[in-house]
This record gives C-alpha cells, structure tokens and sequence, in this order.
C-alpha cells in the first residue's frame, strides 16, 4: 500500500486507512502491534527522526468469550486427573484362533489409550500443581527437578525471555507438590532413552507438540466442558489461589512467574462466582436476612 513511500512520510493517517483492511478486532490489533514494533525499531536504531504514527491509533475493544467453571466442574476435571478411570482390557485367555487375534488387537488398543490418558493426567496434573505453562513443561527436563527438595528451576521460561532485566538467572526456582514429584518419577519408565520429561513420540529429542487425541478423550468425560483447554489449568489454579486461600496475591504472582506483576496476574483471573458466595452469605447475615 506504501511501497512508494519513503518511511518518515507516513503519518497517523496513512495508518488509520492500513488499518481499515481489518475486519476483526483480534486482526487489527496484531496489525498494529506488528507495524508499531517496526516503526519503534526504525525510531531506536535511528533510521528516522520521528514520533511513531501508529501511537494516536486506538486498539480495539475485544470481547473474549467466557470460559466459565463451576467448583462441582473443577472438582470433577480434578477427579479425572489425578484419580483417572482407565478402560478395562479384553480377556483374551479364553478365545482361540482368528477370535483371539481380533481381541488382540483390541487390548492392544484399549492398553495405547490407557497409557496415553495416563501420560496426559501426568502432564496436567503438573500443570495444575504448578500452575506452569503448557510450553515450560514441556521444554522441562528430569535434570531440572530436584525430587528430594521438591523443588522446579524452570529455564528458558517465558518470564525470563520476556524479561527487561539487565541481569537474568538462567533459572527460577518455585516448591513443587509431593503428588508433582511422583508424576515426574513416573516419566522416565515411558522415556527412559530421553532428558525430556515429555518428549515425542516420533524423535524423543524433541518436546510433545500435542495431546489431541487423549485431550478428545478427557473432554468426553462427565463433568468436562467442551471447551477446556490446557492452559485453563493454570488459569483455574490462579483463581483459586486469588479468592481469599490465605496466600497473597504477591506471593502467587511471584509463583507463577509474573515477578509480582499483579496486573499480568489477574489476567488470568476467571472470576469464579462459587468461591465469592460467602461474600453475599456474610452481607446478609449483616441485614438479619
């Protein structure tokens, strides 16, 4: 659109008509993030002597869609997770012949799925304990627990390759549940070839990409909505924390890798309703109702 254009000619009205290309609020404001960045970059290594033409450009409002969860929900995905239901292998003693191999083939189906629903509840059952992110986990190596301290030095986290700070740790260290510490010890029986905790199935080099079809699986489970996602565990686990469980809300964002942001922290909130209801109990206890 401004290929002819020479860099410093363009103003907050040639962005503003750049931007109408956009339909959707979530596209528009990539566009402008991506095209501020680069005018932020020009202006830093000095290339132009100018104000950046996309700063009187407002990014549009953006309605999520709520992903709301019960307790009696949160108990029931918890229930999954760490108390998972596998489904019960064929027999296959009592047949013969062609019988027997197609009950083979079965069991040898039903024993797959079952052991990769029992990776899957390793995985989120760490990710909810932690309240770490789905990549940290899965980049995370046996290497980086310590199973006798029950402690986690998460590297390369996005915290730290977010950070503005002159001066890094390679790592962050944070306490990890007894229950995490048995998960991990688990892994290495499925893995024992690999330093990852979860690597691939096709080059254990390599961190898990995804777990579609056991993740297709837990959501056709009682109580799981259609919409859980991963990364809910460590939104569910946040708010849980947040809503009066007699642990500060510093101490929770420091946990969770925010460094006591509790504005990137609250982000994270779902705004559980449950927990709040003593809240209107005590406000009419107050009224004599």
């Amino acid at each position: 659109m401004f290929a002819d254009r020479p860099f410093g000619s363009i103003r907050p009205l040639d962005i503003e008509r750049f931007q109408r290309q956009f339909s959707s609020p979530y596209s528009h404001n990539d566009g402008l993030r991506h095209v501020s960045a680069l005018f932020n970059w020009a202006i830093r290594m000095q290339l132009v002597d100018m104000r950046n033409p996309c700063s009187p450009i407002r990014a549009r409002k953006v309605v999520r869609r709520r992903r709301d969860y019960s307790t009696e929900q949160i108990r029931q995905i918890a229930a999954h997770i760490f108390y998972p239901a596998f489904e019960a292998e064929p027999d296959t003693g009592s047949l013969e012949g062609l019988a027997k191999r197609d009950m083979a083939l079965v069991k040898g189906r039903v024993t797959t799925a079952n052991d990769q629903m029992q990776e899957l509840c390793n995985f989120m059952g760490i990710l909810f304990l932690t309240m770490a992110r789905p990549s940290d986990l899965a980049k995370a190596e046996f290497g980086h627990f310590d199973l006798e301290k029950l402690v986690w030095r998460k590297h390369n986290t996005k915290g730290i390759k977010l950070s503005r700070s002159i001066y890094e740790l390679p790592y962050r260290s944070v306490p990890i549940h007894a229950r995490v510490a048995g998960m991990v010890q688990a892994q290495p029986l499925r893995w024992p070839e690999s330093k990852l905790i979860f690597p691939s199935h096709t080059d254990a080099a390599l961190p898990r990409d995804n777990f579609r079809k056991g993740l297709d699986r837990f959501k056709a489970l009682p109580g799981v909505p259609e919409y859980f996602q991963l990364y809910d565990l460590k939104r569910i686990a946040i708010s849980l924390m947040l809503t009066a469980q007699g642990v500060s809300h510093e101490a929770v964002s420091h946990y969770v890798d925010h460094k006591g942001n509790l504005g990137t922290t609250m982000i994270y909130d779902l705004h559980l309703v449950d927990p709040l209801r003593p809240v209107t109990e005590k406000l009419g206890s107050l009224l004599g109702i």
